[in-house]
C-alpha cells in the first residue's frame, strides 16, 4: 500500500487500497454497499462493482415477498383484522413506502 497521511485515511481509502493491492487471499471476500456517493464510487470503479438499484423490480419484488411471508404469521392475523385491512393492502403500502429499502 503507498503512503497516505492519517488524514486522507478513511474505510473507503483504506478498503479500495486493500482490495486494488491484490494482497489478499483469492478466498476472501467483501460485500460493500454504499449510497452513490462519487467519491465512494470513483475509488471501487477499477473493480467494477455490481450496482444494486433500489427501485427496481427485481429488488421490489424481494422486498414484497419478504413482507408476504411476515404478514402472513399467525401473530400478525388478528392485528390486520383489528385494523381492518387485508394482508395484500399491507404488502403494497408497505412495499411502496419502503422506497427500495430492504
Amino acid at each position: 500500500m503507498e503512503d497516505t497521511s492519517e488524514d486522507d485515511i478513511d474505510i473507503v481509502t483504506l478498503l479500495s487500497k486493500l482490495l486494488l493491492d491484490e494482497s489478499l487471499p483469492s478466498w476472501v471476500r467483501f460485500i460493500l454497499t454504499s449510497r452513490p456517493d462519487r467519491r465512494v464510487l470513483r475509488e471501487f470503479e477499477p473493480l467494477q462493482p455490481y450496482k444494486l438499484e433500489e427501485m427496481s423490480q427485481q429488488n421490489l419484488g424481494d422486498i414484497r415477498q419478504y413482507i408476504s411471508k411476515r404478514v402472513a404469521e399467525p401473530a400478525f392475523g388478528s392485528q390486520l383484522e383489528a385494523a381492518q385491512i387485508s394482508c395484500q393492502s399491507l404488502v403494497d403500502e408497505l412495499t411502496e413506502i419502503s422506497m427500495g429499502n430492504f
